[in-house]
């Protein structure tokens, strides 16, 4: 599973790639320092399952980076590290069809348990 790294070099991010890089096996880890002027283009390149951001990193404080991200890769889902409370949020470009309302109520209740849980968050150690 292909995996990009997307910060800036830090002892949290920079613990988390070591962690991943060590599992060679399970991941194929990239990282991608969100302070490159190519950054974005070297993620796309990477083409990730998943791309791994600081809560409050550069990445995410560029004006629509996840949802940029989330266009040009819908494939892939992003998770967004907070280390200060140990929480991972969840991004996906996830569609689904609702041709009628009855659709839509589906989706809501599909949904429903995760939307309860501290707005799709979910609680995490990370080392």
């Amino acid at each position: 599973m292909k995996i990009a790294v997307f910060a800036r070099h830090s002892l949290f991010t920079d613990g988390i790639t070591s962690q991943l890089l060590a599992r060679p096996a399970m991941f194929e880890t990239h990282f991608v320092d969100a302070g490159d002027i190519n950054a974005f283009r070297k993620i796309t390149e990477i083409s990730p399952s998943i791309i791994l951001v600081e809560a409050m990193g550069e990445c995410i404080s560029k004006k629509n980076m996840i949802a940029r991200l989330l266009d040009t890769l819908p494939q892939s889902v992003i998770l967004q590290l907070d280390y200060d409370s140990a929480f991972v949020k969840i991004f996906s470009s996830e569609q689904r069809q609702a041709h009628q309302f009855g659709d839509l109520v589906a989706i809501i209740k599909d949904l429903t348990p995760y939307v309860e849980k501290d707005n799709q968050c979910l609680e995490s150690s990370f080392l």
